[in-house]
């Protein structure tokens, strides 16, 4: 992002392209892939654009409640909706949701970026260990 445009660059394909005004989603698949839990989250940020995104909160600060709250989701789609990445249906289940617990895999963070139009933003992260035990978080203002 330089201020008047932001590029996706992704590694798996190797890839490179510019976006367009939006709410823009990706997982472990392709960028605007329309799995569900990358729906979810976008539905999630744009609730959040609309309502609670432009209303500040005391001191400037915005309410995060919903974006941790979409981050931090467990909601396992039914069979039907999940994609197929070939790696059995069981394991699709599995890696459905956005937020994911397990001992060698699973959600490590979650991430909140926030940029306003001066370029002036907030990095918020919270950080989990396996099963999704609750680590610590940290904020980074630039």
């Amino acid at each position: 992002a330089d201020g008047d445009s932001l590029e996706y660059l992704g590694n798996h394909p190797a890839e490179r392209q510019r976006l367009g005004p939006g709410v823009h989603g990706m997982s472990n698949g392709a960028l605007d892939a329309p799995w569900p839990k990358t729906r979810r989250l976008m539905d999630a940020l744009e609730a959040w654009l609309q309502e609670d995104g432009v209303r500040s909160l005391s001191q400037g600060e915005r309410d995060l409640t919903p974006l941790w709250d979409a981050l931090a989701d467990e909601h396992r789609p039914a069979d039907s909706d999940l994609p197929d990445t070939g790696i059995g249906l069981e394991r699709e289940r599995w890696l459905s949701p956005a937020f994911i617990r397990g001992d060698d895999y699973g959600t490590r963070a979650s991430t909140v970026l926030l940029i306003d139009a001066n370029g002036h933003g907030q990095i918020h992260e919270r950080r989990f260990g396996p099963q999704g035990v609750a680590l610590g978080q940290s904020q980074v203002d630039f």
